[in-house]
């Protein structure tokens, strides 16, 4: 068995809503290619809703 890895191509956008000093919303989306697509596609993690 081997293990083979690679690294892939993928960029990162914070979102983020505040009210005065507060921030009161925040999420993650990742940008990101490999081989199993053609388009890059998108992975929205860390969503915060306070």
């Amino acid at each position: 068995m081997e293990i083979i890895t690679q690294a892939i191509k993928t960029k990162g956008i914070r979102f983020s809503i505040a009210e005065g000093e507060r921030e009161i919303a925040r999420a993650y989306l990742y940008i990101m290619y490999n081989d199993l697509h053609q388009e890059p596609f998108g992975l929205l993690e860390d969503v915060y809703v306070g």
